[in-house]
């Protein structure tokens, strides 16, 4: 698997209102949570783990919605760079 999203025809965004914990383990193909351009929002998310994924590389080319959003996207594609 090399991404977990991969949408076709999402103009707005995509919206993960209920999602409160991303694990990513053991996934040593993956190389994004999406390879598009697409707005994701995680407004209840709260814990995220990535653990041997050593070809992840981005989260996604996409922007976030809100500034605690931002700022939890850009640690996360510090944690990728």
């Amino acid at each position: 698997m090399k991404e977990i999203w991969h949408g076709d025809d999402v103009k707005d965004g995509i919206v993960f209102t209920k999602l409160e914990s991303l694990q990513l383990k053991v996934l040593p193909k993956l190389e994004s949570f999406c390879s598009g351009n697409y707005n994701f929002e995680f407004p209840s998310l709260a814990d995220v783990t990535v653990m041997e994924c050593p070809s992840i590389r981005t989260f996604s080319e996409g922007e976030s919605g809100d500034d605690a959003e931002e700022d939890w996207s850009d640690a996360l594609h510090m944690l990728f760079d």
